[in-house]
C-alpha cells in the first residue's frame, strides 16, 4: 500500500514460537525483550510459520508450507497473539501484536495504524519513526 509492504498473519505464531523457543542470552550483550525476539524469528526466517513440524493444535496445512514464505521483508508485520500486546521494531520491520479481536463472548482489542508521509526536510523516512500505532480496546 503506497510503497509500504505489510505482512499479516491470522495464526498465533508468536504464542507457538514461545512454546517452542529455547534461548540462552549472551550476558555481554543487551538483553532483548522476549516478544521482540520471537517476532524477529518470523522476520529473519522469512516465514509466516517458521516451525516445522507445526505445533500440536496449530491450524497449519503442512502440504502448503512453501506458501508461508515471506518473499520480501515487510515494513510492517502484524501478528495477532494472545500474549502481551506490543509495537516494536524487529529486524527492519515494525512488528505489531494488537492482541485478539475477541476473547470468548467479550470484545478484545485492535490496532489503529497511522503512517505519516516521508518528511524530507527533517530527514525522517524510517517507517518506525513515521508510524503511530494505538491499541484500542473494544
Amino acid at each position: 500500500v503506497n510503497d509500504i509492504v505489510f505482512g499479516v498473519s491470522a495464526n498465533d505464531i508468536i504464542f507457538s514460537l514461545s512454546c517452542e523457543e529455547v534461548s540462552l542470552q549472551d550476558r555481554t550483550k543487551k538483553k532483548k525483550e522476549r516478544l521482540v525476539r520471537l517476532a524477529e524469528h518470523v522476520v529473519n526466517q522469512a516465514s509466516y510459520y517458521p516451525i516445522f513440524p507445526p505445533a500440536v493444535g496449530a491450524k497449519v496445512d503442512v502440504s502448503q508450507f512453501k506458501k508461508y514464505s515471506i518473499p520480501q521483508t515487510p515494513d510492517i508485520m502484524i501478528t495477532p497473539s494472545r500474549l502481551s500486546r506490543f509495537v516494536k521494531p524487529a529486524s527492519g520491520s515494525l512488528c505489531i501484536n494488537p492482541g485478539l479481536l475477541t476473547r470468548g463472548t467479550s470484545g478484545g482489542v485492535y490496532a489503529k495504524i497511522c503512517i505519516h508521509p516521508v518528511d524530507e526536510e527533517a530527514r525522517v523516512d524510517s517507517i518506525t519513526d513515521r508510524t503511530k500505532v494505538d491499541i484500542i480496546r473494544i
